[in-house]
């Protein structure tokens, strides 16, 4: 990958596609980099031929080359794959909590919360296929009844858990020290 090519020299090229005619200040703020910053990459773009800066300092134009377009396509590539194992690790480490629950006897486990990362833990608790394990959703800590159960949580929550509900934060699963694989 070209050295320029980070997340932050591939938020750059996303905008100047669409807008090669953009100022420097608004290129940063589209790409929320500060000015220096922009400046900075925008000048390692050009150097490593990703970029071609067309007119004077006035009228400037930012062309994404073909080798731009490469490097972009090669960095989305790595950055989707980074993705996908984050999930693939994610509903890993969840199927490991909830596996350990079910062996200590809970036999109820709720995702709490509405963002993706719970649309992630429902979909591996119910993967697991375990055909005495209740799986629901709420959408918070309050929304639960008492009871033996495993609460998986999208964000801390301000509410008690009820009595006898055991709650994980899904963010704090996914930290490296509790690999399952």
């Amino acid at each position: 990958m070209t050295p320029a090519l980070d997340s932050r020299g591939g938020a750059l090229l996303d905008v100047l596609r669409r807008e090669p005619a953009t100022s420097q200040r608004r290129l940063a703020r589209a790409a929320r980099l500060s000015l220096g910053s922009t400046n900075k990459l925008l000048r390692r773009l050009a150097e490593s031929g990703c970029l071609l800066v067309e007119g004077g300092k006035r009228h400037r134009r930012y062309v994404v080359t073909p080798k731009g377009l490469t490097e972009r396509s090669r960095s989305a590539y790595v950055e989707a794959a980074e993705a996908v194992r984050d999930v693939a690790f994610l509903e890993k480490t969840v199927q490991v909590e909830v596996l350990k629950a079910y062996a200590r006897g809970t036999r109820a486990v709720a995702v709490v919360g509405r963002g993706p990362l719970c649309e992630v833990a429902g979909r591996a608790v119910l993967d697991l296929g375990l055909p005495d394990l209740a799986c629901s959703r709420a959408v918070s800590l309050a929304d639960l009844p008492a009871g033996d159960r495993l609460a998986l949580a999208d964000e801390p929550s301000c509410a008690e858990a009820p009595e006898g509900c055991r709650v994980r934060l899904i963010g704090e699963l996914l930290s490296p020290s509790e690999d399952p694989r």
